[in-house]
């Protein structure tokens, strides 16, 4: 199993929910980070505080912060170029996980301690 991808956004952000609709339709793993979840876990600051936020690796190994959701979907569409095998759940680091109402595609909110299983 992959390890989950960690990002930082905003429920009500476009680009959150462009980014959240490509990891759900690949069924990639991923931690969403909401307020200052990102800074309690010890993230590194992106150059310009944009939303969303991924955190992943460097060349090195190092974790970097990046913000542009251009490159970085084009970045998961080469790296996972197939739907991964179906997943239900998703990891988040806050106390609040966002899934998406069944018929109005607005996202709310649902207190949560480890996880919980997203619709999809």
């Amino acid at each position: 199993m992959r390890a989950p991808l960690v990002f930082k956004g905003s429920p009500g952000s476009p680009y959150t929910r462009k980014m959240m609709a490509l990891m759900r339709y690949r069924h990639i793993p991923y931690r969403y980070l909401v307020g200052e979840a990102a800074d309690r876990a010890g993230m590194p600051k992106p150059p310009v505080e944009l939303l969303p936020t991924f955190y992943l690796p460097d060349a090195q190994g190092q974790v970097q912060a990046l913000t542009d959701s251009t490159p970085l979907l084009r970045r998961l569409e080469r790296e996972v170029p197939v739907r991964l095998g179906r997943r239900r759940e998703c990891w988040p680091l806050s106390m609040h996980c966002w899934k998406t109402l069944p018929m109005s595609g607005s996202p709310r909110p649902c207190s949560i301690t480890a996880g919980i299983t997203r619709q999809t």
